[in-house]
């Protein structure tokens, strides 16, 4: 990837936390104190995580291991026997996402880099107090204090960048870290097997970084309801973050089922779609045209291989409507993990 490309990803990262980045969950927070106190004792060591669903169509066979971040910091997942049967996979599906792009050399891409500085900042020196409601910045102080400190550059961020930082120094906070621990175990089996990876990615492709650049710097974006949401998350669920990372690493289902939460993995991922790049791709709704890439995805691979594996965020596939309700429509059987066919 170019520099120039780097930098455009960067700016859709900045943008889509929730689709594309696995942004908090739940712990209690001490408001007197400054303190993160946890009723959960964090699992560590090596962990199986959850088996595979298996979705069957006649001869066609797609399996899915669900993933989750953050889990808890020192984790190992043991994957021997999920590995024999990504093995066996034809194609392997990457997970959904946005791809923002572009063809330009590097030096463009270096010039880009200071415009896109000034992009994670508020357009004419505003800061969140300015942006935000007043009940809402009384919430963003209490939460910076407890999980930030006394920092003053946050104050300058766009609500979504400031979304981002809040969520990862509360998350580091309580013992947890945002790392995936499926994707560079599926990349391994890959190389070594020859296994194809698909992306799925609904790709946006900008033409001229640094204009592009100055033109989003100069405009602000309707980011505040990520850190709304954000925020609500950090105070309603923390507590079940943890407790949510614990069953995913024991592969305990009912519990992941059960531990409901605050999602505002949704408002932060449609950042993007109020920004001119989606608009001149036609991407009005990223949720949406990201499910629909991926399932697109899978029709077109399923027509030229038998076996596929995918991976996607366990919250996905235990939602009721969700991808696994879509292949059932679609004339799929689905086995979740234990489930003899």
């Amino acid at each position: 990837m170019t520099q120039g490309c780097a930098v455009i990803k960067n700016i859709a990262c900045g943008f889509a936390l929730a689709g594309l980045l696995s942004l908090c969950g739940t712990a209690l927070a001490q408001q007197d104190s400054e303190v993160v106190v946890l009723d959960v004792v964090l699992v560590s060591g090596v962990r199986p995580a959850p088996g595979l669903w298996t979705a069957v169509k006649g001869d066609k066979t797609v399996l899915i291991m669900g993933t989750l971040t953050p889990v808890p910091r020192g984790l190992t997942w043991h994957s021997d026997a999920v590995r024999e049967q990504i093995a066996r996979a034809d194609v392997i599906l990457g997970q959904p996402g946005i791809s923002v792009g572009t063809n330009v050399g590097i030096i463009q891409g270096a010039l880009a880099l200071p415009a896109y500085r000034k992009f994670r900042r508020n357009p004419d020196g505003k800061q969140l107090q300015d942006v935000l409601t007043p009940d809402q910045y009384t919430q963003w102080i209490r939460l910076k204090q407890i999980y930030i400190g006394r920092d003053r550059s946050v104050e300058r961020l766009r609500p979504v960048n400031a979304a981002a930082e809040l969520s990862a120094s509360a998350i580091k906070r309580i013992g947890l870290e945002n790392k995936d621990l499926v994707q560079p175990v599926v990349r391994e089996i890959a190389e070594r097997r020859g296994i194809p990876i698909i992306s799925t990615k609904t790709r946006i492709v900008v033409e001229n970084p640094r204009e592009t650049l100055a033109e989003l710097n100069a405009k602000s974006l309707d980011d505040s309801e990520c850190l709304v949401r954000t925020m609500e998350r950090l105070d309603a669920d923390l507590q079940n973050m943890a407790s949510r990372a614990n069953a995913w690493a024991d592969g305990d289902l009912e519990t992941l089922r059960a531990l409901s939460h605050v999602n505002e993995r949704a408002a932060c991922a449609q950042v993007l779609a109020s920004t001119e790049l989606a608009v001149r791709a036609g991407v009005r709704n990223v949720e949406t045209a990201m499910r629909q890439k991926w399932l697109d995805t899978l029709d077109g691979t399923l027509e030229q291989h038998d076996t596929v594996f995918a991976t996607l965020p366990i919250a996905r596939l235990l939602e009721q409507e969700g991808i696994l309700s879509e292949l059932e429509g679609r004339g799929f059987t689905v086995y979740e993990p234990g489930q003899t066919q």
